[in-house]
């Protein structure tokens, strides 16, 4: 009997360490995805920000549309190219 007692008890202590481990990965996933929220939004701030200066006395900012059609696939390309 004292045997099963010592071996439940090792499974609880097992199961009470694995739950705290849980418990601990879980809160650090909501602070760091907290944190990406944050970037998200203070990003589309700044797009909107953008968006709002597209159009400069009525007439398309030629400037603001080349880097929107732009960045990302020149970045892209340029990471591609160090990489290769």
């Amino acid at each position: 009997m004292k045997d099963q007692f010592t071996q439940f008890n090792s499974q609880v202590k097992t199961i009470k360490d694995n739950i705290d481990r849980t418990v601990s990965t879980t809160n650090e996933l909501i602070t760091t995805e907290a944190n990406v929220i944050q970037g998200n939004r203070n990003y589309a701030d700044s797009f909107k920000t953008v968006m709002k200066n597209i159009r400069d006395g009525g007439t398309t900012n030629q400037n603001v549309m080349s880097f929107l059609s732009n960045p990302i696939e020149t970045k892209k390309k340029l990471m591609l190219r160090l990489f290769l």
